[in-house]
């Protein structure tokens, strides 16, 4: 009973699409936008080239139709994040950075950060790290260190100054 009502709404749209283009004729379909970008794309000379400049409006449309992507999922962050989960990687909140003692630390910024449910007083390993912007990134939290993975996808080794 499903199928049909479906088939049925279906069939009712097609037949109203084509009533809709059959009323507003053929000079509504000439200056048609999908034909202006495949135009545009391409560009004059390979449009006429290709010899798509003989293609009526309608056979233009249905060339543009199937030149189109089909509509995709991609799986890609979700394959990711699992795979990086697998491997113990969790979310970590940084928090802004604070100015270090200088005579007792490598860089010029500690941060407070909060993963696993513990909260965590780090600091680069050099005066190289650029400093992260606070926000949620992915860090796999060692006995005596923390790699985060900053914005380009690199890991940064952050030391652990005090566990609480």
């Amino acid at each position: 009973m499903r199928t049909q009502k479906t088939t049925l709404q279906l069939l009712l749209s097609m037949g109203l699409l084509l009533a809709g283009i059959a009323v507003a004729g053929p000079q509504s379909i000439t200056g048609s936008s999908e034909t202006e970008a495949l135009r545009e794309f391409l560009g004059d000379s390979l449009f006429e080239n290709c010899g798509l400049e003989k293609l009526d409006p309608g056979e233009l449309r249905q060339l543009t139709l199937h030149l189109a992507p089909p509509p995709f999922e991609s799986y890609q962050r979700e394959a990711a994040l699992r795979h990086l989960l697998r491997e113990d990687w969790r979310t970590l909140i940084l928090y802004p950075g604070y100015p270090a003692n200088p005579a007792f630390s490598t860089s010029n910024l500690r941060h407070v950060a909060f993963v696993a449910g513990r909260v965590l007083l780090i600091e680069g390993s050099s005066i190289f790290h650029g400093e992260l912007p606070p926000g949620a990134y992915l860090a796999k939290k060692g006995a005596f260190s923390v790699e985060i993975l900053d914005l380009n996808g690199q890991s940064l080794h952050y030391d652990i100054k005090r566990e609480l």
